[in-house]
């Protein structure tokens, strides 16, 4: 037997193996539930959705435009190489990091102190 650990007796084994069953129907359930969502999902509604949301946080000004994170291609950003021209295998590429375009005036709103 089981001679050293949390669970050493047989009854306490018994009560770990129901915990640990609970724990992994709640786990199975979780899963289930994100297979079924996943299943059920209209894209182009959920796409509609997150647009709307997107529009009213950057009207509202929570958000600052930011085109390269869109999905679709309307809303790419179009200085980002495609890399479908044969210049781009013949020049290097940039990191992202060197390519970030920064709205100082917005981070000074956020870092500096009401006066």
């Amino acid at each position: 037997g089981i001679s050293w650990g949390i669970w050493i007796s047989p009854r306490a084994q018994r009560y770990a193996s129901y915990v640990c069953g609970a724990g992994g129907s709640v786990l199975l359930m979780i899963g289930l539930t994100a297979l079924g969502a996943v299943l059920t999902t209209d894209v182009e509604e959920a796409k509609s959705i997150e647009d709307k949301m997107y529009n009213a946080k950057v009207a509202s000004g929570e958000l600052t435009p930011n085109p390269h994170k869109r999905s679709d291609d309307e809303h790419q950003d179009p200085e980002r190489d495609n890399g479908n021209d044969a210049e781009s295998e013949e020049q290097p590429k940039q990191p992202a990091y060197t390519q970030a375009k920064v709205d100082v005036a917005a981070i000074d709103k956020v870092v500096s102190k009401p006066e």
